[in-house]
């Protein structure tokens, strides 16, 4: 995996159980890529050519050890996420797995999606079973900060976007591009807006005249600011019932992203956004099942309804490796390149501290997406 030391081991499963698969990926993570592969070899049977197989409860998944790949991105602020010069345990390996789009996107239609997390509220530490999962065997330090905030399987923080809601971001987006001035139209404020702002500037012909997806919203400044840029139509993924009142706005739970699916009525996306959202999933903390992958499984089924070539636009907590609990992950060189295993990182956008966990480092990484193959889009 290039210069970076951490196993290219991934489980894409649905490890809310924890026991030996869970245990096993976490320990995996945690040791060298060459440890990693005899541990595979030992647990699951099969380790050749620089790969390890594991078969999870949902998906198989083949997390390849390329010789040395790296991201296309040579953007002056990438720095060492890129490749760029730095440290060399900081670089980013460029990963490909194998997964099932059925498995990952019918997952969503479970009983558990639907109803919620069994039992409430979420535990205020890392279930002891659980733990080697979610810091790689250790590795990744813990720290503390609780949430209890359930959205899944009932109403959303703001459960309805009117029309006048929706058209003022979209107002204040439009004379934001046109006077060239940073305004906070998100909740995180100028610096963060300015960032989403410039990415879709600069990739504005992924978005304008197009249908995308966004990923976790409890307010619709996203929405409006897609809108202000261009969309055609944005559909929006969360947690809790939301009933949006803007005709270009339409809205989805999990279970009714699932029966779409299933029923073949759900048409791939232009491209996708998520900002400040997938840091959070398999934490529990918005009623979600635990699940120590839950944030690489959300990357994997974008990737399964993108069409080929989307984009997918996507803000989060980067710096040192960190598990906030249950608030969210900061990602680092160890999670980070399992996060975006079959997509290739393209550009960043904002800044950020590669040796600070702080999560308001949220820069917008924009991402394009390997081609589903058939196998992986099998249903």
């Amino acid at each position: 995996v290039g210069r970076l030391c951490f196993a290219a081991v991934l489980l894409l499963a649905t490890a809310a159980e924890g026991g030996e698969s869970a245990a096993y990926a976490g320990e995996a993570l945690a040791l060298g890529l060459s440890q990693a592969l005899s541990r595979a070899e030992y647990a699951a049977g099969t380790a050749e050519g620089g790969s390890a197989r594991w078969a999870g409860p949902h998906v198989t998944v083949l997390a390849e050890a390329g010789a040395g790949e790296q991201h296309s991105c040579d953007a002056p602020s990438a720095g060492a996420l890129c490749g760029a010069p730095g440290p060399e345990s900081s670089r980013l390996p460029r990963l490909r797995t194998s997964s099932l789009c059925s498995a990952l996107i019918e997952e969503l239609g479970s009983p558990t999606m639907a109803a919620g997390a069994p039992t409430w509220p979420p535990p205020e530490q890392v279930p002891a079973e659980l733990a080697s999962a979610y810091t790689f065997g250790g590795s990744v330090p813990v720290v503390n900060w609780y949430f209890a905030q359930s959205y899944l399987g009932g109403e959303a923080l703001r459960n309805v976007w009117t029309r006048e809601e929706l058209e003022r971001f979209v107002k204040r987006t439009k004379v934001m591009i046109k006077s060239g001035r940073p305004s906070r139209i998100s909740r995180y404020g100028r610096q963060e807006t300015a960032d989403v702002g410039a990415a879709l500037k600069r990739y504005v012909g992924g978005v304008k005249g197009k249908h995308g997806l966004v990923v976790g919203s409890e307010r619709p400044w996203l929405e409006g600011m897609l809108l202000g840029y261009g969309a055609r139509q944005v559909t929006t993924w969360e947690y809790g019932h939301i009933e949006s009142q803007h005709p270009q706005v339409s809205t989805m739970t999990p279970p009714e992203l699932a029966e779409r699916w299933s029923a073949g009525t759900l048409e791939g996306f232009d491209f996708a956004f998520s900002f400040s959202s997938l840091e959070h999933s398999g934490l529990g903390r918005y009623g979600d099942p635990l699940n120590p992958y839950g944030d690489i499984e959300a990357v994997a089924q974008v990737r399964c309804l993108l069409k080929p070539g989307g984009l997918f636009f996507l803000g989060l907590p980067i710096g040192a490796d960190a598990l906030v609990w249950n608030a969210n992950r900061i990602y680092g060189p160890k999670r980070l390149a399992l996060l975006l295993a079959n997509f290739d990182l393209i550009d960043v956008v904002g800044a950020y501290n590669a040796s600070v966990a702080d999560w308001r480092n949220q820069p917008v990484l924009v991402l394009r997406a390997d081609p589903v193959t058939k196998a992986d889009a099998q249903r």
